[in-house]
């Protein structure tokens, strides 16, 4: 394009370089940091991690395309994320602490999380849309104190696949999302405004199934396909009245914990 290649310019856009590298730790604490960061640069990949926090919906890293570690979006008055929005790819991903996030819009170019994915304490937090375009599923997920956070229907069934999910301490109506997953590789499930766990009814094989905090779900019905689980199996400070509906259960390999659940007996557990 005539330019000399330290000073490549992208032939489309004469006020921004082509792709740019950065080695190491990108912190980020202000509107005009990212602004400094994009400055005459397309497409950013950093071979490191990204920290941000203090952003406010004015700010635009839209230059960043892909994060080789860590992406940590903190404490910042932003209401969605569409400042990252040309971001494919990261290596784990934390959205903590944002008080006015009302979901995860502007994260449409995202489809791979490759190891975790954290979403926490974000007060605001209604919706996980901006998330339905990932295309491999993270190695740990945690959706955890996000106190206005009723659906997880928005997440794409690939995340379910997830070696371990946690989900605490949100407000869920319902696990739907979860509608069609036969296997699940680690589950641990707490949220004491939850009435029933329906969702699950599909499921067959279970690595380890953790239930705790469960007051209003009232029965374990949804678990009556389960063949066995192949680690561990908790239900505590769980409202269920029976455990009939783990009769079908053949086998538990390692732990069985069963606390402060209104039983008045073990019946449904003598085939494990």
């Amino acid at each position: 394009d005539g330019y000399p290649q330290a000073e490549d310019v992208n032939d489309m856009n004469e006020t921004c370089h082509e792709d740019q590298v950065v080695e190491g730790w990108v912190e980020i604490a202000n509107d005009a940091e990212a602004a400094a960061v994009c400055a005459g640069v397309c497409s950013l990949v950093v071979r490191g991690s990204v920290f941000v926090e203090g952003l406010s919906d004015a700010a635009d890293l839209s230059c960043l395309t892909a994060i080789s570690a860590d992406l940590q979006v903190i404490d910042s008055s932003v209401t969605s994320l569409d400042a990252f929005r040309s971001l494919n790819t990261v290596n784990r991903m934390t959205i903590a602490d944002n008080p006015n996030l009302g979901s995860l819009q502007g994260l449409s170019s995202l489809y791979d999380v490759r190891e975790e994915l954290v979403v926490r304490n974000n007060e605001a937090l209604t919706s996980l849309a901006g998330l339905e375009f990932l295309l491999f599923a993270p190695g740990r997920v945690d959706i955890t104190g996000n106190g206005s956070l009723s659906s997880l229907s928005d997440l794409p069934v690939d995340i379910f696949e997830a070696e371990y999910i946690r989900i605490q301490d949100n407000v869920l109506t319902s696990l739907q999302g979860f509608d069609g997953v036969i296997t699940l590789y680690g589950l641990s499930l707490s949220d004491p405004v939850l009435s029933d766990i329906e969702a699950l009814a599909s499921v067959r094989y279970v690595y380890g199934l953790s239930l705790m905090d469960l007051p209003n779900v009232t029965s374990l019905e949804p678990l009556s396909g389960v063949i066995g689980i192949k680690e561990s199996l908790t239900i505590r400070s769980v409202g269920a009245r029976d455990l009939e509906p783990l009769s079908a259960m053949g086998y538990i390999a390692e732990d069985l914990t069963i606390a402060d659940v209104p039983l008045a007996d073990m019946t449904g557990l003598e085939g494990i």
